[in-house]
């Protein structure tokens, strides 16, 4: 290889090395973050003006989350009123939750509970 063939491959090298520091970095933010939490270790909201309180581990201190007027409730996709959450998860302490808030403010964004199908009771026929 010639010398100036050499030259022109290593501008070039440097070159595309040079681009491609060059181009900007993408950055991902976590804006909310979720947890899967069963109902026993947490405290679910009385009202639209309380909080939810969640212990994550035995030996983590306890979250505590505010509710805000955009905070949804959701039973198997479907939205609920925070009192319908309440009654449906009130006799399964091992139903697992899905809680999600804003990690900047801890505000509660949603609670989710996936319940399992129960098929309707078949009818008799006489």
């Amino acid at each position: 290889m010639n010398l100036t063939l050499r030259c022109v491959v290593a501008l070039a090298a440097f070159g595309v090395g040079t681009c491609a520091a060059a181009e900007p970095v993408n950055k991902f933010t976590t804006v909310v973050q979720a947890t899967e939490t069963p109902v026993k270790k947490l405290v679910l909201p009385l009202s639209a003006t309380s909080s939810l309180v969640v212990t994550p581990c035995p030996s983590c201190a306890p979250q505590t989350h505010a509710v805000t007027a955009a905070t949804q409730y959701f039973i198997n996709k479907n939205a609920v009123t925070l009192q319908e959450l309440r009654a449906a998860v009130a006799d399964k302490p091992d139903l697992i939750l899905t809680v999600a808030f804003t990690v900047k403010t801890g505000e509660l964004v949603s609670i989710t509970a996936d319940l399992p199908y129960q098929a309707a009771a078949p009818t008799r026929r006489r």
